[in-house]
């Protein structure tokens, strides 16, 4: 069956930090699935949520590289690190 996840995860930094970044969805996609990661801070809280789908199909040999790029864009996000400045 087709695959979805959420998580959420939230941070409350040292008063003065700010989120270096932040506020915008970094999301990428393919016939087969989509990934978006969303980064906010509100006060000290900084959250940060993903949102992802993949759909049980077959793909056909000639989609291999578009879907391992999917693949490998959606790993660079769900990796990318959270930086604070002061």
């Amino acid at each position: 069956s087709s695959e979805s996840t959420v998580s959420k995860v939230t941070l409350t930094v040292p008063e003065g930090y700010r989120l270096k970044d932040g506020g915008s969805d970094l999301k990428t996609s393919c016939d087969w699935g989509r990934f978006v990661r969303r980064e906010s801070q509100a006060g000290r809280v900084i959250t940060v949520e993903e949102e992802a789908q993949l759909t049980q199909a077959r793909v056909p040999v000639k989609d291999y590289e578009k879907f391992g790029q999917f693949a490998g864009e959606a790993d660079l996000l769900q990796l990318r690190d959270v930086l604070l400045v002061k």
